[in-house]
This record gives structure tokens, sequence and C-alpha cells, in this order.
């Protein structure tokens, strides 16, 4: 593994041959772009301005994504490139969790993924493969990330987009079969698991989010009448007093 590591962080040197301020700055933007903060910003525009059950399915995708991240980071505690005992010169920029997998790399390769497929379009797959690599390229230019580390993103995130296109329309039928109880206890449950194994206080925030919002939609979707209003296309129906289902 050490061999491995080796040959990674002389590629991350390789790359930054080619650093220079602007570069760097605009590497710098990108990292930020792929974020788990800026996709939850995403997420509440489609959920507002787009349409309410994409952002909750994406809402959830995002979630389990960072859970597992997180997870895997506490256990399998691996180092960044930066760290002292690698090249500290390295790292134009800090984290502070443990390196493998690369959580952007894991939850762009989600997100843009799901995004893409309600397109359906190739250039829309084309621009996901597109912003999946630039934010992945940043995170070793920038040096926080070794390239087995995105491999290990890049894996995950695959795994998470085949779970995501097996099981959501299923779960979703049962969900919406059950009625609100059902769905507030699934809710609960959800988050219950995920708060369970906490070995950091970053792991208390995907299932806090969960809990939160899953309980939300449900009360939302069963008294009221809820639909997002697109900043482009239709006009979004205004919210009544309605008992209503999660379809």
């Amino acid at each position: 593994m050490e061999s491995i590591l080796l040959w990674g962080l002389g590629l991350i040197r390789s790359v930054q041959t080619i650093a220079n301020p602007s570069f760097t700055a605009f590497m710098k933007g990108v990292t930020n772009f792929g974020a788990t903060p800026a996709y939850v910003v995403l997420l509440l525009l489609i959920f507002w301005c787009f349409d309410e059950k994409k952002g909750v399915r994406l809402g959830l995708a995002i979630m389990a994504s960072a859970w597992i991240n997180l997870g895997l980071k506490f256990a399998l505690h691996q180092p960044r490139p930066f760290w002292n005992e690698w090249d500290p010169k390295v790292g134009m920029v800090k984290e502070s969790s443990n390196g493998f997998p690369s959580g952007h790399a894991q939850i762009s390769l989600t997100v843009w993924t799901i995004i893409a497929s309600w397109g359906k379009k190739k250039y829309f797959y084309a621009a996901a493969v597109f912003l999946t690599l630039l934010v992945s390229f940043s995170r070793i230019y920038l040096g926080v990330h070794f390239p087995t580390d995105i491999l290990g993103g890049w894996v995950l995130g695959t795994l998470a987009l085949t779970a995501y296109f097996l099981l959501t329309d299923k779960l979703a039928a049962l969900l919406v079969r059950g009625g609100l109880r059902i769905q507030m206890y699934a809710a609960t449950a959800a988050a219950f698991i995920m708060i369970l194994y906490r070995p950091g206080p970053e792991l208390l925030m995907p299932g806090a989010v969960v809990l939160g919002g899953g309980i939300g939609y449900s009360l939302t979707c069963h008294y009221l009448h809820f639909s997002a209003a697109p900043c482009f296309g239709r006009q979004g129906a205004p919210v009544n007093i309605h008992r209503a289902k999660i379809t």
C-alpha cells in the first residue's frame, strides 16, 4: 500500500508543476462547488424551483452517500498527501478528515449522474462525466487526495447509483401504500440507524437531515398540496390545506 501511495504522491507533484495563482484559485472554486454544502444548496433549488419529488430523492441519495463516505473515512483512517509523514508542501488547502475515499469524487458522481438521468440525453451524461472529472482532478491538484482516494470514491459512487436506480421506485411505492404513519416510521428508523454509528460528530448530520426532511416532507404531502414552482416552464401549484399522497 505504501508503494501505491508513494506513486500517487509523485503524480500529485507532477500535476502541481502546472500550478499558477489563477489556476489554483479556479481549482479552489471547483473543489468548493463539489462539496456537500454546495450540493445541499443545489438540492433546495431543485426542490423549490424544479420538482419536489426529484429533490427529495436526490437529497436522500446525497445524505446516504455522505454517511457511507464519512463512515468509511473513520473506519479506514487513511492518510492525506499533506500529512506530516508524507509531504505537507503539496497541500494547497487543508482538510480535517481522513483521506479514503474521496467524498467529493463520490458525491459528484452520484449527484450529476442522477441529474443527467432526468434529461435522458447523451450530452447530459457527458456534462455529468466532465463535472465529476473536474471536481476529482481539483482534489489531486490541490494535494488533498491520493489518486486511490478518487478511485475509491468513484467505486462507491457507482454502487450508490446502482442502489438508487434499482431500489428508489420500489421503496417509494411501498411508502405510498404504507401511508403517513409508515413514512414517518421509515424516516425515524433510517435516521436511527445512521446516527447509531457516530465515531465523529460529522456523522450526526446526514441522519438528522434524513429525520427532519423525511418527516417534514411526509407531513407536507399528507396535509399540504405542495408543488414546486419552476423558474422555467410550468407554473407551480399553490400550497393549500389538502390531503395528498407522495407520488
